[in-house]
């Protein structure tokens, strides 16, 4: 629930449009895959965060645990530099817009990842493909 409150507060407060052409920094595309011990994770909220400070990028991955890094709506990727990686699967149950329950999920990235700076990644100018290969 923290994971999705620091998501929904950086897009609340930075705004989600892509703001003026003079505004962006310079961005290249990202993308990648997420595992643990070998096995792909889906469902995973990835963020990357600048460590120079500005907008974070963020995906989530798919059944295969790829994933494609969103810079904001309209562009694809992450800033150029340092970023640190922040990865969760919690989920909170909850009901849909049908009140259908929906159970939940619990956090399946190992505790060692919960800090912010163990995985850190260099976003280059062309394009990237980062593999999140993460061990228990």
């Amino acid at each position: 629930m923290r994971f999705l409150s620091i998501i929904l507060g950086c897009c609340l407060l930075s705004g989600c449009s892509g703001g003026t052409a003079e505004d962006m920094p310079e961005v290249a595309p990202v993308t990648g895959k997420v595992t643990l011990d070998g096995n792909s994770l889906k469902g995973v909220m990835i963020r990357f965060e600048p460590i120079e400070g500005g907008r974070s990028s963020l995906a989530t991955s798919d059944d295969e645990g790829n994933y494609v890094l969103e810079y904001n709506s309209n562009t694809p990727g992450a800033k150029i530099g340092e970023h640190r990686v922040i990865l969760s699967t919690f989920q909170e149950p909850s009901d849909n817009e049908q009140g259908e329950f929906i159970p939940g999920r619990k956090e399946e990235i190992p505790k060692k990842y919960a800090a912010t700076d163990i995985l850190k990644v260099q976003v280059k100018p062309d394009d990237n493909t980062i593999d999140l290969e993460l061990t228990k």
